[in-house]
């Protein structure tokens, strides 16, 4: 692992500081000038935006700028009147699977007794409203207590590199983790294990807080469908934001790629700058 999360984390606080507001796709560029090893792959998660939400306290989405996002410091934008009692996420639309099961997420969620509501809150900033669940995401322990049960059930080989994965004491256990099942038949049992454990741990929190069975399901089943609907729009933005970021040679293959798939009308529709066109054209005619 190229930097610590302390210091990537800091080195995005940094850059949000000196630009005041930031878009991600300048963020993302300058944090590879000052780490140039840095992937988000590395700690997990599937792009920036995830990293800054679960490792970047004081940092936030403050807006949009186009197709990319606004990055900004906790109270560089007025934030919007909360309910009483509960502390907003500065987020428009957050997760609460992937908050639940991020150890070092900046947010909780709250939940009503009837289970007819859910929130995203951010940690230690107040207590649960009456009449409300305060669900604190499970800490890393937990993480390694899953996956160590996990283990037990893959073959020999594979179970003594997991528990090497395991014994390692920084955050870089988890990628290690990763690395080993990537690529093999176990990567789809470790993710159907890990979902049920999850949701197991949240089935007890919300039975210890006493709601009733068919809340408790009401519950799962409400994350459940918002991690279903969330997600791929997320993956979506973050595929957009890569496109931005992309260098001039991957920009010509993915026009080129998207040209290749345009039907006759289409094309015609296109709107090319005329002296590029002019200037194929003549080479064109001078290579025959």
């Amino acid at each position: 692992m190229s930097a610590s999360v302390q210091e990537i984390s800091k080195a995005i606080r940094d850059i949000v500081a000196e630009a005041g507001q930031v878009p991600g796709s300048r963020l993302s560029a300058t944090l590879k000038e000052r780490s140039p090893g840095w992937t988000p792959a590395e700690f997990g998660v599937r792009s920036l935006r995830e990293f800054v939400a679960a490792h970047v306290p004081g940092v936030i989405v403050v807006g949009r700028t186009g197709m990319d996002v606004l990055y900004g410091l906790t109270g560089s934008e007025p934030p919007p009147a909360p309910s009483p009692g509960v502390a907003q996420v500065p987020t428009s639309d957050p997760d609460f699977w992937r908050i639940w099961v991020s150890p070092n997420s900046p947010f909780a969620l709250v939940v009503n007794r009837s289970g007819a509501n859910i929130k995203a809150v951010r940690r230690g900033e107040s207590p649960a409203p009456a009449g409300h669940v305060l669900l604190e995401p499970p800490g890393v322990d937990v993480h390694r207590g899953i996956a160590r049960k996990f283990s037990e059930t893959v073959p020999e080989d594979l179970r003594a590199r997991l528990l090497a994965a395991l014994e390692k004491s920084s955050d870089g256990w988890w990628q290690s983790w990763l690395r080993e099942l990537r690529g093999s038949v176990h990567l789809g049992p470790w993710n159907t294990f890990r979902r049920s454990a999850f949701e197991d741990r949240l089935r007890e929190q919300l039975s210890a807080a006493a709601l009733s069975d068919p809340d408790i399901e009401h519950v799962l089943a409400t994350i459940r469908d918002h991690h279903l609907a969330v997600a791929p729009r997320k993956r979506r933005a973050s595929h957009a934001v890569d496109v931005v970021n992309a260098d001039a040679d991957s920009l010509r293959r993915i026009v080129l790629a998207a040209v290749a798939r345009m039907s006759p009308s289409e094309l015609r529709d296109l709107r090319l700058p005329l002296g590029i066109v002019l200037d194929v054209l003549a080479s064109s005619k001078s290579s025959r």
